[in-house]
């Protein structure tokens, strides 16, 4: 019997999650409460495949086959979040307040996921600006301002958007032109407010922009996602790059 694993599967979640809070700790003070929070999240996203298997999402035999499995992984993936999100927030004041922005955010992810809408639209919308929001505290944590916080997270919001929004266009033909005016105002709109204050990093977004751009474009074919993915992880690193050096020079 093939064993099912408990390793989340949505990889693209990988860098969502992954990159932001890379580029919250290298644009930040080191900080033990930043280190805490940064793995607490990680330690949640964990929790995820086990709690899906657990709601039938994965389908009723891995369901029947998996659920002790799925039992352990998710107590233990959440005791280990609790434990060293409640460490990093009683080290940092200022995060307790930022931890605010993903915690809501999670309720609302698993408000979509209970309702079968996680790999919707809006529901891998509301994830990606989730899971990039666990940089928020992190980067709190370690000294950076709120309002440079806030920026940077609204920053990997706008490339999740579009790249989001193209992707599904692209492989699924299910994104709605209103969907995607909707992403490409939002993108358009962080480049334009950071521009006001940040001009480095109002900058950032733009690697994820222009390949989606060109991608979309093209009228890029199913057959073509795994180019089209390379690329936006490219681009991607490209951004998370941009916020770094954006926040460590101040401009």
């Amino acid at each position: 019997m093939k064993r099912h694993t408990m390793i989340p599967r949505e990889h693209g979640a990988y860098a969502q999650l992954g990159l932001p809070l890379v580029a919250a700790l290298a644009a930040s003070r080191p900080s033990l409460a930043g280190a805490c929070l940064a793995l607490g999240a990680c330690a949640a996203f964990v929790a995820h495949e086990p709690a899906l298997v657990l709601l039938g999402h994965r389908g009723t035999r891995a369901k029947r086959e998996a659920s002790v499995t799925a039992k352990k992984w998710l107590a233990g993936a959440l005791a280990v979040a609790a434990a060293l999100g409640a460490a990093g927030l009683a080290l940092s004041t200022p995060a307790r307040t930022a931890a605010l922005l993903p915690v809501a955010l999670a309720v609302a992810t698993a408000a979509l996921v209970l309702r079968h809408e996680e790999r919707s639209l809006l529901g891998q919308t509301v994830a990606s600006a989730a899971l990039a929001s666990a940089a928020v505290p992190v980067a709190v944590a370690g000294g950076l301002a709120w309002a440079d916080a806030l920026g940077a997270w609204a920053v990997f919001c706008a490339a999740f958007a579009v790249s989001t929004v193209e992707v599904r266009a692209i492989a699924r033909r299910d994104a709605p032109r209103a969907a995607r005016f909707a992403a490409w105002a939002l993108a358009c709109g962080v480049v334009a407010a950071l521009g006001a204050r940040r001009s480095l990093l109002a900058l950032a977004p733009v690697p994820v922009i222009v390949a989606v751009g060109v991608a979309a474009a093209r009228s890029t074919s199913p057959s073509a996602l795994r180019r089209l993915g390379w690329m936006l992880v490219a681009s991607t690193l490209a951004t998370a790059a941009a916020v770094v050096l954006a926040l460590r020079v101040g401009a």
